[in-house]
């Protein structure tokens, strides 16, 4: 008789609490260092943004909306916006679809 070992150490709730903790440790690193995430959804072209962009930016609230990339461009820095799609063009060619950019918007 062959046994295996058991890989699912923690049950589904058990699992939901941990990866709810790291979310939680994440963001406050983060947020110490005033960095905030968004992201862009390629297939749609649509931009979403959490609460904490925001707050790093010194809104009270999420007032901004881009319907799509293009969009998201003129809110930036005219100077900056070559190195932006510099930077898309070549995370869009990648496999792994990923990419790290400062922005900084006006």
């Amino acid at each position: 008789m062959l046994m295996e070992p058991d890989t699912n150490l923690y049950s589904q709730s058990e699992n939901s609490e941990i990866i709810r903790e790291n979310s939680q440790k994440i963001l406050s690193v983060l947020a110490a260092h005033q960095i905030a995430l968004w992201e862009y959804d390629i297939s749609t072209g649509k931009c979403s943004f959490t609460d904490d962009y925001f707050r790093t930016l010194g809104l009270k609230e999420a007032g901004i909306v881009f319907k799509d990339i293009d969009d998201f461009y003129r809110f930036t820095y005219p100077e900056d916006v070559k190195a932006y799609q510099t930077a898309f063009s070549k995370m869009l060619a990648s496999d792994s679809k990923i990419s790290q950019i400062k922005v900084c918007c006006v």
